[in-house]
This record gives structure tokens, sequence and C-alpha cells, in this order.
């Protein structure tokens, strides 16, 4: 729902846990980072916990909206830009560009570059979103004031993603190193097909939320608003 009400500044990724559809990746994550004892349980740009679930999807659907518009709110240094070109068969090579303001705070961070598929699993395509299908290896940065750093991961998409790839989506962040609380500075989203890496792809999404990217002159920064991402296990 949070998707559909907010489509260009919040974004999600659904890692399954304990089920058909479970990752190695995704068990790591859930264990090792973010200690997860139970599901559902959603955290919002890595600071969010939201464990647990009401009866009523209204109330559920308000605690997550506020978690997100909270975090919406609050203003970023770093952008992000994500592109991708072709390399082979149902491979593509990633790039995304992370960048900091010239009023930023030097940071290090952890970029994550994972692929998606949205309405997936098919037999719960109606409320399954962007459904965890891999992660590249993560990379460690430190980002200074008026500096960016260019992550290049290669991705294979496997043949149910490329059967649909029109649900593919490549989700991107930049993340304080673990284990959480940690949080997600910013978060760019590319679908299919990607943008070129020679074409300026200047993303439109800043922060993100997780089960379920600036101008300065003189003093002045223009600080871009972040796009919240829920991590949401399930």
């Amino acid at each position: 729902m949070l998707l559909d009400a907010y489509p260009t500044t919040f974004t999600a990724v659904q890692i399954h846990l304990r089920d058909d559809y479970t990752t190695a990746w995704g068990d790591d994550r859930g264990a090792l980072f973010y200690d997860e004892q139970g599901t559902p349980e959603a955290w919002f740009d890595g600071l969010g916990e939201a464990a647990g679930n009401y009866d009523d999807i209204d109330q559920q659907y308000a605690w997550y909206e506020e978690l997100y518009t909270t975090r919406y709110a609050l203003p970023t240094d770093v952008t992000i830009d994500v592109a991708g070109e072709p390399v082979g068969d149902q491979v593509y090579q990633i790039r995304a560009d992370v960048c900091m303001e010239a009023g930023g705070v030097a940071k290090p961070l952890d970029v994550y570059v994972v692929q998606v598929l949205d309405h997936w699993p098919a037999e719960a395509a109606a409320w399954s979103r962007n459904g965890f299908k891999q992660a590249a290896e993560t990379q460690s940065i430190v980002l200074a004031p008026s500096t960016c750093r260019s992550v290049q991961r290669t991705m294979t998409f496997d043949n149910e993603s490329w059967a649909n790839r029109d649900n593919i989506k490549i989700i991107v962040w930049a993340q304080d190193p673990g284990p959480a609380p940690a949080e997600v500075h910013q978060t760019a989203v590319t679908g299919w097909p990607f943008p070129e890496p020679d074409i300026p792809t200047v993303s439109e999404w800043g922060m993100v939320a997780m089960t379920l990217l600036v101008l300065a002159a003189g003093t002045v920064v223009l600080r871009r608003r972040r796009c919240p991402i829920a991590r949401i296990r399930c």
C-alpha cells in the first residue's frame, strides 16, 4: 500500500524467511544484521523498527506510514544514481554513483546492490512486493564532501526474473556499517529497462525504507529529502 501511495519516494525490499523463498543472504541479513526474532518485522531506513502486526490492516498501515513520513521529512547529504548495461545473456553490469554534497559530513558507508522482483511470488502477487532475489557483494566506502564513489557489480538474472523483467528492480542503498540500528542515508531504485551509464540519471528517490539520493551556492545548501526504504521480513 505504501508503494502505491508514495511511488516516487518510498521503496521496500521484502525478504522471505523460513519458507520456500528464503535465501542465504536474507537469512544472514535477518539473523546477523537485524537480530530478527520473528515475523513480520520491518525496518525503516535501518532505524525505525516495526515488529509484529495488528489484526486490523488499517492500523498496520498507519503504523508503517508514520515511520515512513518521519524519515522522509529528514534531509540527507548523500545522493545515488543507478544505471545498467547488458554484458551477456541475462547478465547486466550495474553501476551506482554514490556522492556527497559540498556541505555534507564525511562518513563510512556500506553500499548494497540488490535485485528484487515485484509481485513475486506469483501465487501471492497481489500483496508480495519487491521480493528479494539476489544481492551483489557489499562495498564499504568512505564518502567525503564534494566527492563520489562508483560501485560496479555484475548481476545475472534468473529465468524466473527474466521471464518477468518488467517487474525487475535494482535497489541500491548506502547505510552505516551494521549491525542494526544502522541508518540508511540514501536509496535509489531503477526498474526495467535500466538507464544506460552514459546517460545522466539523476535519481528522484533520495533515502530508502525494508519485509513489509545537491546543490550548494555559497553558504546555502539545498538538500534533497530522503526516500525511506522499508525492509520487511515475512
